[in-house]
């Protein structure tokens, strides 16, 4: 995938180098996300760094709120960059810095389009894997309804691929529709999620040959979304000397379906996927339901979500947990919002290893410019 990284490496770069005259052609745009919160009541203990009771509220970004108040954990600025090249061809790049890693700046983004007709476009470079619905926006606050989409579905330890995909955009008839073809790797050294989170020590993950597909259908107030992509996956663990080959060449496949509906004042949120390692016999299951009402520039939403881990060779250590989430958004200007929510987790992991029941109230201001 070198060369394929080089790509995308190479659209960074094309975006550094603009002369004045084709400044012009070069739009930026961005987000902030300025959230604060704190755990209200919980389980009292030491898990790894973090002091409990706590709340993972971002996975990937091990975004955690403890009894103390703070900003750090999901606070989050972004900006992007779009060049126009030539009629067909364009380069995209994208930065995020994210509280919780301590505000270190990462190239999230960095792609060539290269519009083939009115209808198709190839892109090569790094993207975000788009396994979710939110997955494109994950970042972006103000894209969400509520602060931030339920850690349940969305904690994933790998989120990118540098890699490749055709992407279709066009109406069926009266239903809008995008599809889009992927395929690529990704490698992480020193994984966050992993690392701090899950095995206390650091773990390299790497997801080889993601290959997959997935179909948004949107006619007026429905939107319908299909998914499915399968990989290999290799993590190594430095948990002892030397370290230990945890997964090699293990296959993975992911499947999802996604129902939203926005009919007049109603909001309806659902999200539903499986992850199945057959060589393992370990297959997990995440879901999420949110309902809520318009009124005016407000939105009172409630929203269930929940992850289950099935597991044939560790049944007694499996993971189970469940989110209710009490959440309030409104929109005081176009392009900010002020949230606010309230999260009641439920850890039901068996052998009581993971994070524990907490209580967690979180607020903030979500900007897009």
């Amino acid at each position: 995938m070198k060369g394929v990284y080089w790509l995308g490496s190479a659209a960074l770069a094309t975006l550094c180098m603009v002369s004045p005259v084709s400044a012009n052609d070069i739009h930026f745009n961005g987000f902030v996300s300025v959230i604060g919160g704190k755990v209200l009541d919980g389980r009292e203990q030491q898990y790894g760094e973090f002091t409990c009771p706590c709340f993972i509220a971002d996975y990937p970004f091990v975004g955690v709120y403890t009894e103390d108040w703070t900003f750090d954990a999901e606070t989050t600025f972004g900006l992007q960059a779009n060049m126009t090249i030539t009629d067909r061809l364009s380069a995209t790049a994208q930065l995020v810095s994210h509280g919780s890693l301590g505000y270190d700046v990462s190239i999230d983004w960095a792609y060539l389009s290269y519009n083939l007709d009115d209808r198709f476009t190839l892109q090569a470079g790094r993207k975000r894997a788009p396994l979710f619905y939110y997955s494109d926006f994950f970042d972006v606050g103000y894209a969400l309804p509520w602060i931030r989409a339920p850690g349940d579905l969305y904690g994933w330890q790998i989120v990118s691929y540098e890699g490749a995909n055709l992407l279709y955009t066009g109406a069926w008839g009266a239903v809008n529709v995008t599809a889009n073809v992927w395929y690529g790797s990704d490698e992480d050294k020193n994984n966050e999620e992993l690392s701090r989170i899950y095995y206390l020590a650091q773990v390299d993950e790497t997801w080889k040959d993601q290959i997959g597909v997935y179909f948004d259908f949107n006619y007026d107030w429905l939107t319908l979304r299909v998914v499915y992509m399968q990989n290999k996956v290799d993590r190594l663990i430095y948990d002892e000397v030397p370290p230990r080959q945890r997964l090699q060449d293990v296959k993975q496949k992911f499947a999802g379906v996604t129902l939203n509906i926005d009919w007049q004042n109603l909001v309806f949120r659902s999200e539903y996927n499986t992850f199945d390692r057959p060589s393992e016999d370990n297959t997990y299951y995440a879901s999420l339901v949110g309902v809520g009402y318009r009124l005016g520039d407000w939105l009172p939403m409630i929203s269930y979500s929940e992850f289950e881990e099935e597991a044939g060779l560790w049944p007694d250590e499996v993971e189970l947990h469940e989110t209710v989430s009490f959440s309030l958004r409104w929109d005081f200007t176009p392009s900010a919002a002020f949230k606010l929510q309230y999260d009641d987790f439920t850890d039901n992991t068996r052998g009581d290893w993971f994070v524990g029941d907490s209580e967690t109230l979180s607020l903030g201001i979500d900007v897009v410019f």
